[in-house]
């Protein structure tokens, strides 16, 4: 079947009716590139949250040397940066990042390589387990990366306890940002410790479009020709 004729046979409602309709047994599905399951979204496009961080919870493991974790960019500073391994968030985790303040409280890590890829308007909900040394706090900050403006500066996670405690910062990505810098950052006290663990970026699954309105917006119809040829002139 050519492909001009299939377009509307699949693009028509009684087509996606069919398809809507058989949903119901398939609701959900994980994509197979996530491994350990924390992403998921409703087939339907009606419900469920996207996890945008790779590596959250730094379990796997870099190159080796000043790539601690794989997915990261890490800022070592004049401070220290390990992969901790016995202080970690409860509940399945075997890693954490740990990390130590210089003289110039300017050792971080990056999420995603230093980017993440959003939508403009979309809500998003950074959220991260975290603890102190029992004196000092871990800070963390936001940036828009395409227009260079920070949404949040770095501000500190408020836990100094030595207990790991979850921590969320909601916002909207504004217009025209496609890209953000989601940065983890030690505390301001030289040798302050603060450590890092389980860090989710959620964003809600954009629906899919309207079948309907996407059936109209692509059957476009061609303009009727001429009832009759237009005579020719001479100039």
């Amino acid at each position: 079947m050519k492909t001009h004729l299939l377009l509307p046979v699949l693009l028509s409602s009684k087509y996606w009716h069919k398809i809507l309709n058989t949903a119901a047994a398939n609701l959900l599905y994980w994509p197979l590139w996530d491994a350990a399951g924390r992403n998921c979204t409703e087939l339907t496009g009606k419900t469920a949250s996207i996890d945008l961080a790779y590596n959250g919870g730094f379990e796997i493991a870099g190159a080796g040397g000043a790539d601690v974790w794989a997915y990261t960019n890490e800022g070592v500073g004049t401070g220290a940066i390990a992969d901790e391994t016995t202080l970690v968030h409860e509940g399945g985790s075997e890693h954490a990042a740990k990390l130590t303040a210089g003289s110039s409280a300017n050792t971080y890590i990056q999420l995603n390589s230093g980017t993440v890829r959003v939508t403009p308007g979309i809500s998003i909900t950074l959220s991260m387990w975290t603890r102190g040394d029992g004196t000092n706090a871990g800070r963390y900050s936001v940036q828009d990366q395409t227009n260079s403006v920070f949404i949040r500066t770095a501000v500190s996670t408020g836990i100094t306890g030595e207990t790991y405690t979850q921590v969320d910062y909601s916002f909207t990505v504004p217009a025209g940002c496609y890209m953000l810098a989601i940065t983890l950052w030690c505390p301001t006290t030289d040798t302050g410790i603060a450590y890092f663990d389980d860090v989710a970026v959620t964003c809600a699954a954009q629906p899919p479009p309207d079948p309907i309105s996407l059936q109209a917006s692509l059957m476009v119809k061609p303009a009727p020709l001429p009832a009759k040829p237009l005579p020719l002139t001479m100039a």
